[in-house]
């Protein structure tokens, strides 16, 4: 039978990376609302993913398996800085949760990028790069 693909229950499960934005735009309520997207971003995946924490730099890796994680922050802006990093564990897709009011990456990422606008009061969506998925939380 070579040269045909049989069928299987085989399915590949991507790999996730998670980048939250921590900056000091992100008030209260945002990062609620971020850290609440997070868990409903765990409960439709069925590994852990890894979670890191950016303002200007990256301020916190976390396994992201349960309820528990460490987010950490309050600084400046550059989710660049966040993107790259998360580039550089290898994920599928990259889910950055973010007000928007952040310098984008230049170059499209290997990774697919969905970009979670939280907050009343985000960026507009065509401020994001056209290469990314798009989604809003208010």
């Amino acid at each position: 039978m070579s040269g045909f693909i049989l069928p299987s229950t085989h399915s590949h499960i991507p790999k996730v990376v998670a980048v939250l934005d921590t900056s000091g735009s992100m008030g209260k309520e945002e990062i609620d609302l971020a850290v609440t997207e997070l868990y409903g971003i765990f409960k439709s995946i069925t590994r852990p993913f890894t979670m890191l924490s950016v303002d200007t730099e990256v301020s916190n890796k976390s396994k992201v398996s349960g309820k528990k994680f460490n987010v950490s922050g309050g600084g400046g802006t550059d989710m660049v800085v966040g993107l790259e990093a998360a580039q550089k564990l290898n994920p599928d897709i990259i889910i950055l949760l973010t007000d928007g009011y952040t310098p984008w990456p230049k170059v499209r990422l290997k990774s697919d990028l969905i970009v979670v606008l939280v907050g009343k009061t985000h960026a507009a969506v065509d401020t994001v790069p056209s290469w990314a998925k798009v989604l809003v939380a208010e």
